[in-house]
C-alpha cells in the first residue's frame, strides 16, 4: 500500500531540518569562537590587516606630502617614516598590543586562581592527613592497647588455672604490640606531631633517622645550621613534605649509598639540600614528575624556589630556597 507523498516526505525534512539547525548552530559557534580569537593568534589575518594598514597609510602620507613644496630627500623620508608610523600605530595598539596585554592578564589572573586553588587543596590535604593520623593514633592505637591488655589477662587466667602457657596466646601478643607499632609509624609519617610541638628541625632529624633505620644499607645523614628563628606552620609543612618526597625519589628510585639533608638559614633565606650519589633518573634530570611538579608547587606557596640538578650516574641535588620574613618567626623551627 502506498503511503501519501507528503507522508512520505515527513521524515527527510525533519530530519533536513533539524540537520540544518545543528549546522546553523554548528556555524554561528564558530564564528563566536573564531572573533574569540586575538589577531596575534591567526598570523594570517594579522598579516593581511598589517598590509591593508600600511598600504592605505602610505596613500595617505603620500598624498599629505604633495600638499606641501618638495622637501629635501632626507627630510622627506622621514617625515614618511613617522607619518606612517603615526597612522600604523593605532592599529597596531587596538589589534595587536590591546588584545596581547588582555590575553596575559587573563592569563595571569587564570594562574593566580589556580595557585590560591593548588594552596586550598594542599591546606585540606594536609588537615586530612592529620586528622587520618589522629584517628590512627587515638581509636586504633586504643583499641590495640586494650586488646594487648586482654590477651595478658587470659594468659594470667590460665596462668592461675595451672594451665600451660598457650604458644598463640604469646604469638598474638606479640602480633598486636607489631601492628600497634605500625599504626604509630603510619601515622607520624602522615603528620609527625613533633612539627606542630617542636618545629621543623627535630622533624627532619626524626624523619632522616626513621628512614636510616628503614633501609639499614644507606648513610642517611642531616645537618642544620644557623636557624634559629621559629618558622610559621605553613613553611614548616611545605618544607617537610618537599624533604619527604625527595628523599623518597633517592631512596626508590636513585640507588643512592649516601643521601645528605642540609638546613641552612643565610640572611633572608631558608636553604634546604637533599644530595644522594646515586645513579639519577631521566625525570629529576629532565624536572619532570608529579612528585617534582608537587615539590614545585609547595615551594611555590611558601614564595620559594626549586632548582634541581642531577645527570644520569653522577647524583642528585635538590635545592629549595625560601625566602623568610624580617618578623614572625623566631626559635628552632
Amino acid at each position: 500500500m502506498l503511503q501519501p507523498a507528503g507522508r512520505r516526505q515527513l521524515f527527510p525534512l525533519k530530519w533536513f531540518r533539524a540537520r540544518t539547525v545543528e549546522g546553523a548552530e554548528f556555524a554561528a559557534t564558530a564564528r563566536k569562537r573564531a572573533g574569540e580569537v586575538p589577531l596575534y593568534q591567526s598570523p594570517v589575518r594579522l598579516l593581511v590587516l598589517l598590509a591593508v594598514s600600511i598600504f592605505f597609510g602610505e596613500t595617505c602620507v603620500m598624498l599629505l606630502l604633495h600638499l606641501f613644496p618638495e622637501p629635501h630627500p632626507l627630510v622627506e623620508a622621514f617625515l614618511d617614516a613617522f607619518m606612517l608610523l603615526l597612522i600604523v600605530s593605532p592599529t597596531l595598539y587596538f589589534f595587536l598590543f590591546r588584545p596581547f596585554m588582555h590575553h596575559l592578564q587573563r592569563q595571569q589572573q587564570s594562574e593566580a586562581e589556580i595557585r590560591i586553588l593548588s594552596r586550598r587543596l594542599m591546606a585540606a590535604t594536609e588537615q586530612e592527613r592529620k586528622r587520618v593520623a589522629m584517628d590512627l593514633h587515638d581509636h586504633f592505637g586504643q583499641v590495640l592497647t586494650s586488646l594487648h591488655y586482654s590477651l595478658e589477662g587470659l594468659r594470667d587466667a590460665l596462668a592461675r588455672k595451672g594451665m600451660d602457657e598457650n604458644p598463640r596466646c604469646a604469638e598474638m601478643m606479640t602480633t598486636v604490640r607489631r601492628l600497634g607499632e605500625d599504626i604509630r609509624s603510619y601515622a607520624a609519617c602522615l603528620r609527625p606531631a613533633i612539627i606542630d610541638d617542636l618545629g621543623l628541625v627535630p622533624a627532619l632529624d626524626w624523619l632522616v633517622g626513621e628512614l636510616g633505620r628503614q633501609h639499614p644499607e644507606m648513610r642517611l645523614s642531616f645537618r642544620a645550621m644557623g636557624l634559629k628563628r621559629q618558622l610559621s606552620p605553613l613553611v614548616a609543612e611545605m618544607l617537610y613534605r618537599i624533604s619527604q618526597e625527595a628523599l623518597n625519589n633517592a631512596i626508590r628510585h636513585a640507588k643512592a649509598g649516601k643521601i645528605e639533608v642540609g638546613l641552612l638559614y643565610n640572611h633572608p633565606s631558608l636553604i634546604l639540600t637533599i644530595r644522594d650519589d646515586g645513579v639519577g633518573c631521566p625525570s629529576v634530570a629532565s624536572g619532570h614528575g608529579l612528585g617534582l611538579w608537587s615539590m614545585r608547587e609547595r615551594s611555590a606557596l611558601i614564595g620559594g624556589s626549586v632548582r634541581i640538578a642531577g645527570k644520569p650516574g653522577a647524583g642528585t641535588l635538590v635545592r629549595v630556597e625560601v625566602p623568610l620574613a624580617e618578623e614572625g618567626e623566631g626559635d628552632a623551627g
